[in-house]
């Protein structure tokens, strides 16, 4: 039973990619587009990894609802609904907690206007970071691209950082603009 079930779960999982191929054909074209990452670019998601914060949680569910907005997130979501035609959040988390992650963004920034799309993991993100940069009129990804902060050793998306960071056509703001504080890219946009 364990192989049929490594069976299905790779098929899901291909099935899903060939959606995100899919879907990345529809996106707006000739816009100002923003793309934001959630988790530690938007949301103080990192403390509630913790081992031991995590036992506070019934679920999954409960801890993603219950994820802390950073500094002058709400401030920066709304004046790029103001500046950017189509605002992207492009998050690396499980699909099936996309009725959640929905919730939490409009319960956090009161938006009607947005596309939400959840990978399975950073790499995929390419797949509209790459679409965008060719069908916009400007793009802006705001991505810290990181991971592991719950175990005290910050690690780095180095492909995704480097593919973002050489692509002329992305304006980039990274874990270090991110950890400046949202309130200095305010600024740059």
């Amino acid at each position: 039973m364990s192989f049929l079930k490594k069976i299905l779960k790779l098929f899901l999982k291909e099935v899903y990619i060939l959606y995100l191929r899919v879907d990345v054909l529809f996106l707006k074209r000739n816009k100002k587009t923003l793309v934001f990452d959630i988790d530690n670019t938007l949301a103080n998601t990192w403390p509630t990894l913790k081992p031991e914060e995590r036992s506070k949680y019934k679920n999954e569910a409960d801890r993603l609802s219950s994820l802390e907005l950073l500094p002058n997130a709400k401030e920066l979501v709304k004046l790029v609904n103001q500046k950017f035609d189509q605002i992207l959040f492009l998050s690396a988390r499980d699909p099936r907690c996309f009725s959640i992650t929905d919730q939490w963004i409009k319960s956090n920034f009161k938006l009607t206007n947005y596309k939400l799309v959840l990978v399975p993991k950073a790499s995929l993100k390419i797949i509209y970071w790459n679409r965008l940069a060719k069908i916009s009129k400007e793009t802006v990804v705001l991505d810290d691209l990181s991971y592991n902060h719950e175990n005290e050793e910050v690690k780095f998306y180095a492909d995704e950082i480097e593919m973002l960071k050489k692509h002329n056509s992305i304006k980039y703001f990274d874990f270090k603009n991110i950890n400046e504080g949202l309130s200095t890219i305010i600024e740059k946009l």
